[in-house]
C-alpha cells in the first residue's frame, strides 16, 4: 500500500516493483475515492489501482500494528494511446 502525494502513479508501480511488489495499491490522503494513470508502461510497472482514504483505513491501522494483510488483486487492464 502506497500513500498517495509525492510523486506519480507510474514512478510508484514501477518503484513498487522494482521493489519486489506483486502489485500497489495507492490509497488517497484526502477525502474520497482515487483514479489515476501510469503513463508510459514500463518493464518495471506492477497492476496498480487507487482506493479512497475510507476504504484504506483498516488496512493501514492493521499494517501499522504490525500485523500481515492479505489481498487477492484481480485487474483487467488495456494500454492505449490519447
Amino acid at each position: 500500500m502506497i500513500k498517495r502525494g509525492a510523486c506519480p502513479f507510474g514512478t510508484k508501480s514501477e518503484n513498487a516493483g522494482r521493489m519486489g511488489a506483486l502489485a500497489a495499491i495507492v490509497y488517497n490522503n484526502e477525502p474520497g475515492s482515487l483514479g489515476g494513470t501510469l503513463g508510459e508502461p514500463k518493464s518495471d510497472h506492477v497492476p496498480t489501482f487507487g482506493i479512497s482514504d475510507t476504504d484504506a483505513v483498516k488496512y493501514i491501522e492493521k499494517l501499522l500494528k504490525g500485523f500481515a494483510v492479505e489481498a487477492s488483486v484481480y485487474i483487467g487492464t488495456f494500454v492505449t494511446t490519447i
